[in-house]
C-alpha cells in the first residue's frame, strides 16, 4: 500500500497526487491519501476532492501502522520516502 501525505496548495496537491498514483499503479498496489496536515493548517485546505479522482483517505490506524514501523528505508517503496528538500531528485 502507498500512503501519500499531502500538504500545500492546489498545485502541490496535484503534483503529489500524480506522483503517488503513478508509483502505486507501477507497483500494482493500493493508494491512499493522508490528509492529516489539513486538520491543523490554517492556511491550506484539502481541495483534490473537487476533482474526479480516486481519493481514498487512509485511516489513522493505517497511517500509524506505517509511520511507527521500526525500520525506515529512505527512497524505497518498502519503507517511508521523505523529501530531502525541494530540489529535483532523479531517484524518485
Amino acid at each position: 500500500m502507498i500512503i501519500l501525505k499531502l500538504f500545500g496548495g492546489l498545485g502541490n496537491q496535484m503534483f503529489q497526487y500524480a506522483f503517488g498514483r503513478n508509483i502505486a499503479e507501477k507497483n500494482q498496489t493500493e493508494f491512499k491519501l493522508d490528509i492529516s496536515y489539513f486538520e491543523t493548517s490554517k492556511e491550506r485546505k484539502f481541495v483534490l476532492d473537487h476533482f474526479n479522482i480516486k481519493n481514498e483517505i487512509a485511516t489513522k490506524e493505517e497511517i500509524d501502522k506505517l509511520v511507527h514501523r521500526k525500520s525506515f528505508i529512505p527512497w524505497r517503496i518498502s519503507g517511508i520516502v521523505k523529501e530531502k528538500g525541494i530540489s529535483f531528485n532523479k531517484n524518485i
